[in-house]
Formats: C-alpha cells, sequence, structure tokens
C-alpha cells in the first residue's frame, strides 16, 4: 500500500490521469472490438490482412447488439481495430483510476474503506496484461497508443515538448541504417536478444518494464536512438583513450590497432545510444537490478570499462538507477531527457 506521505502527490496525478482517459474514451468510435474466425479456429496469424478478417465490431441498435466484420473495405488501414483496442485498454484504465482515487481520498480524509476495493497502483504498461492476447499480433502496445495519443505531453514530458532538434537528413540516413553488430558475433546477437521480453510497440522489446518507460519517452522527445546498439570497446585495464569508443565503433572504418588483438576487446549493449543533432552521440544505461550484490559488480567493471574508452557519466553518459523499493519514475527519466535535450540545443 502507498504510504500517508505521498497520498496526496498520487491522488494529484491519478486526477490528471482520469481527466486524460476520460477525454480520450469521449473521442473514441461506437462498439467493441471482437475477434472470431468461422469454425471456431481463433488462430492468430501474422499476416495483418487475414487477422483483420476475424475482427468484428459489436454494437447496439435499438437495444440488439449486432456485428460488424472488418475487412480490407471498411477498416484497410487497421485503424478502427486499434482504435478499438485502445478503447477496451481506456475503459480498464478509467475503472482503475476511479477506485483508487475513491480509495485514496478515504485514505486522505483518514476514513478507512470498508469494501472490496483494493488499491493497485496504475501503470499504463500493465494495462497490456489485462487485455486480450490477440490484442497483440501486430506488436501493438497500450502503452505506446497512449503515448501516441498525446499521453507524454499531457502528464509526463513536459520540459521538452517546446524544443525542436533540427538533423541533417544525410546524419539520419547514415545513422538509421548502419549497424554496427559484427557478422561474425551473429549466434551472440540471437542469444542476447532471446532475453529481450517487454513490448514497447515501435518494433523491437526491451528487458524491462522501466527500459519500455524510457524507451517511449525518449521516442515522444525530439532524440533519435537506438536500443542496444552494440560498443566496441577495449577491456585492457591498463589501457586509457578518451576517443576509443569512437575511434573503433566509427560508422566509416573499423580501425585495427596493431598493438591490440582482437582478445583486447568486447562488444558492450548499452541500453540507449543517442544521436545528436551535431553527430556527437551519448549514452544512457538503466541499472534496474541494484539490489543484487552480484548485478552491481558487474556494472561497476563496465562502467571502469566505459570511463577507460572515453565514456564518462555527466558527460556522455546518462545513469538511471533501481531498486525493488525505490523503481524508477517518469519525472527522473522527464529529467535526464531534458537535460540531453537542453545541451544539444545549447551546442
Amino acid at each position: 500500500m502507498i504510504s500517508n506521505a505521498s497520498i496526496s502527490a498520487t491522488l494529484y496525478r491519478y486526477r490528471k490521469y482520469l481527466a486524460f482517459f476520460e477525454e480520450e474514451y469521449s473521442k473514441l468510435p461506437e462498439g467493441a472490438l471482437i475477434f472470431r474466425s468461422p469454425g471456431g479456429n481463433n488462430k492468430i496469424e501474422n499476416n495483418n490482412f487475414n487477422n483483420r478478417k476475424k475482427y468484428y465490431v459489436s454494437y447496439k441498435v435499438n437495444g440488439k447488439r449486432n456485428q460488424r466484420p472488418l475487412g480490407a473495405i471498411n477498416d484497410p488501414d487497421g485503424s478502427l481495430s486499434s482504435a478499438l483496442k485502445y478503447k477496451r485498454g481506456v475503459i480498464i484504465s478509467i475503472k482503475i483510476l476511479k477506485d483508487n482515487i475513491k480509495l485514496l481520498e478515504h485514505l486522505s480524509l483518514g476514513k478507512a474503506m470498508r469494501s472490496h476495493i483494493k488499491f493497485k497502483e496504475y501503470d499504463i504498461f500493465n494495462v497490456d496484461s489485462l487485455l486480450p492476447e490477440w490484442f497483440f499480433y501486430d506488436d501493438w502496445s497500450f502503452a505506446t497508443h497512449c503515448y501516441s495519443r498525446g499521453f507524454s505531453e499531457n502528464i509526463v514530458i513536459s520540459r521538452t515538448s517546446n524544443h525542436r532538434l533540427v538533423y541533417d537528413d544525410k546524419l539520419k540516413e547514415l545513422w538509421c541504417n548502419t549497424s554496427l553488430y559484427p557478422k561474425q558475433k551473429q549466434e551472440f546477437i540471437e542469444y542476447h536478444k532471446k532475453h529481450l521480453v517487454v513490448n514497447t510497440g515501435l518494433g523491437f522489446k526491451v528487458r524491462s518494464k522501466s527500459e519500455a518507460m524510457i524507451t517511449l519517452q525518449v521516442n515522444a522527445s525530439p532524440l533519435i536512438f537506438k536500443y542496444e546498439e552494440p560498443l566496441r570497446l577495449c577491456i585492457l585495464k591498463d589501457f586509457e583513450s578518451p576517443t576509443a569508443y569512437m575511434d573503433y565503433n566509427s560508422y566509416t572504418s573499423q580501425p585495427d590497432d596493431g598493438s591490440l588483438s582482437y582478445r583486447d576487446f568486447r562488444f558492450y549493449f548499452p541500453d540507449f545510444t543517442i544521436l545528436l543533432p551535431d553527430g556527437r552521440v551519448v549514452f544512457w544505461e538503466h541499472l534496474g537490478l541494484m539490489d543484487d550484490e552480484n548485478y552491481r559488480r558487474d556494472n561497476i567493471e563496465k562502467l571502469n570499462v566505459y570511463a577507460r574508452n572515453g565514456i564518462y557519466p555527466g558527460i556522455n553518459l546518462y545513469l538511471t538507477y533501481e531498486t525493488k523499493a525505490t523503481p524508477l519514475d517518469p519525472e527522473t527519466i522527464d529529467s535526464i531527457i531534458s537535460n540531453i535535450v537542453n545541451s544539444a540545443s545549447r551546442e
């Protein structure tokens, strides 16, 4: 249960959330989305059109419930089915938020709730787990849809919304079309990706709910980024270079240093590599298991390697931390994004 000290702050935040979702609900289409197939085969295929043929809109006319199929004619781009998925998540969100607000209001007055209502921490990422599995065949995500509808600008990200960073088109093309994944390491890369389990709705998965939250807030900002882009660094303890990460991760060349062998290097995967308009990159690592002693030790070693290769906290490396008792919050993410955007704007 939430502590007394945070009741007022939580109430304020939940009321803002509720106002947002009630406004959203008023804009959404009539009806509810259902999924069925003749013969009872509700198997999800990968083909978007095949799945949309199995979508139906359920709606009431003169007190009677009717169904209208969706498909290539009346939902050619899937926007209607996506809006109705979102509507289901909005309805669930409104119910949870109203219950929480009612409970918190009683607690703020020192009253006990004698009812079935229990406090359920609201999180847009948790709503996905309350929706049908077939909602997600095309990488759809409630959280991503919330951000695309303005959730981040209205509630979470406020300090970066007025900034507009100008990127050179050639720089963006080079950034988007170049990957540093080592060809000889494909088996390792595939193993590495198996541990990405949280859907972002942006075409890729991440490792945790907190990383998904960072992903969506950075995506809603003016910044351009990549998730877990490989980074080739020298791991020798007596090595020190302020530009090594740039030298060994050049988009145009991979210089070979005759004094070093391939055994002296290792590929790291920073959580977020962010491109700035002047071509510089900054990195963001989220350390989400700080309760774990082995995790802390491994990450201290990694940060030491980063520093020896010219990647320094507070300069070109941003860090967020998390424990079970102190989870990452959107405001912290917002402050870091604001810092990056403002520093890029000043250059």
